[in-house]
This record gives C-alpha cells, structure tokens and sequence, in this order.
C-alpha cells in the first residue's frame, strides 16, 4: 500500500512538472498612437517583458484622434524599428486601429495577444475617449478578444514619469489577467509628476459625461479659399463627483471599464415595445 501511495505521488509530481513545463507564456502587444518614435512606447514596452513575450507595432508618426478609423485608400508602408533589446517592433503607416489588426494578421500568424497595451499617451482621455487612438486600438484589440488597456498620463510642468507609469500599467494588467474575463477593456488614467509609487492610490470609477464643443477661427489661403483649424473646447456643465475627471485631479489614478459590444439593452426592449404597438 504505502509503494502504491508513494508511485501515485511521484506521478503527481511529474504530471505537475510537465504541466508547469507546457504553461504558454502570455503574448502581448505594445502599441500607441502617438508614433513609434514616442518614449512612453520604450518605457511600456521594456516594462510589459516582465509579464511575458512583447511585440511592439506602432504608427509610423502621431495619430492622435484617429479613433477607430482605419485608412483604406492608399497602400500601407511597414518596417521594423530597434526599440528595446529582445523585442521585435513595428512602425506601420496607418492607425492605430490598422496597427491591431495588421499585428495579428501578420508578425503573429493569426494569434490573438493575452494583452493588448495602447499608450502611455501624452495626455489624458477622460470620459467616452470616442476621438482618441489610444483607446481605439485597445477596443480593436478588446474586439479580437484580448485583455485591452488604454493607458494614458497627465503631462504637466512637472513632466511625466513614464517608467513609474509604465509600472503603474503592468500592475493594472496583472489585476486585470487575474479575473480570467476575456475580451475586456480598461481605460486608466494616471496623474502627472515625475515620481509614481504606491502611495498613488488606484480608483475604479465611471467616466465623465462631457461632449466637445468645436470652436475654429476661419482664414485664407493665399488664393483666398477659406479654411480653418479644427479646435474644441469642453462641455461640461458640472464635475460629477464620482467620474474619472473628478478623482484625476484630486490625484488618483483611474480605471474605468468600457463596454465593449455598444448594444443598449434597455433601449433595445423599449424600441421592440414601439413595434408591437
């Protein structure tokens, strides 16, 4: 009996051995919107290695505001850029959006990433973030079926700390891969300042409801032809007190989820309601 118990654990032991020998290692994906050349990509990148296997793909310049738009009508140049030792990086001339897609459809064969990582961006996307390519390019990657994070830093006078950021994100995305949900996407907000430890405290909250009013100043060019800069200013009429901008500026980082599928499901029933009528 005890040969048996002892033959049955050592089994075990092996079983358990083989297993921890097979475990995949978590593929990830780097990307932006503020260009291949941006620093905050080096920082995420070379932080995001500590976590499993990176790649990096990134437009080849800024692409700020592109949401999820992708450009169809011209050929898409592509071509490697030495980013941090080990890592294999991408700069492709399109969106962030085209950066997702082509990421997978090309460097990785077909394979959906664990994690799909957009930013640091240069500045904060507070509220829906419909305009901004950093969270488009986590939605797409979201929309494959991956862990997504949006992450983006306030750059103040102070400047930004995108080591401690980037530390701050790879955090984020271990709480995030423990809850084993996938897609998910999650926008996270990091305040501004050079030093970012854990003293910073984290708040999961919803985003501010808040709409951009365009405002423009019409000119000329030198035939005469009207043209103008698209500018905007906000819409708010009050700070809500448990929305992301109103933690942000007392100091926290925020996370917000995002509904990744944009069915509305009370309106949804209500609208059948008007057809059985």
């Amino acid at each position: 009996m005890k040969k048996r118990v002892t033959a049955i654990l050592a089994l075990l032991i092996l079983l358990g051995i083989s297993l921890q020998s097979e475990k995949k290692e978590l593929l990830i994906l780097v990307t932006n919107d503020d260009g291949i050349e941006s620093p905050s990509l080096c920082a995420l990148a070379k932080e995001m290695t500590k976590l499993g296997t990176v790649i990096v793909v990134a437009p080849k310049i800024n692409q700020s505001g592109t949401s999820h738009v992708i450009r169809y009508d011209r050929p898409t140049f592509f071509g490697e850029k030495e980013l941090v030792p080990g890592v294999k990086s991408y700069w492709v001339d399109n969106t962030p959006v085209a950066c997702v897609r082509w990421a997978i459809a090309g460097p990785l064969e077909g394979a959906v990433p664990d994690l799909v990582i957009s930013g640091i961006n240069r500045g904060l996307n507070l509220g829906p973030g419909y305009e901004s390519g950093t969270v488009g390019a986590a939605r797409e990657g979201a929309l494959a079926g991956a862990i997504a994070i949006a992450a983006s830093q306030l750059v103040s006078g102070e400047g930004a700390d995108y080591e401690g950021a980037a530390v701050v994100v790879r955090e984020l995305a271990q709480k995030a891969l423990s809850l084993g949900d996938k897609p998910l996407l999650w926008n996270v907000n990091i305040p501004g300042g050079k030093i970012i430890d854990s003293s910073r405290k984290i708040v999961v909250t919803k985003m501010i409801r808040r709409w951009w009013k365009m405002k423009y100043v019409v000119n000329k060019d030198i035939d005469g032809k009207p043209y103008f800069w698209i500018d905007r200013e906000p819409n708010v009429r009050k700070v809500e007190p448990e929305s992301d901008f109103a933690y942000i500026i007392r100091g926290y980082i925020t996370v917000t989820p995002h509904i990744i599928y944009q069915t509305d499901f009370a309106g949804l029933e209500k609208a059948k309601a008007l057809f059985r009528e």
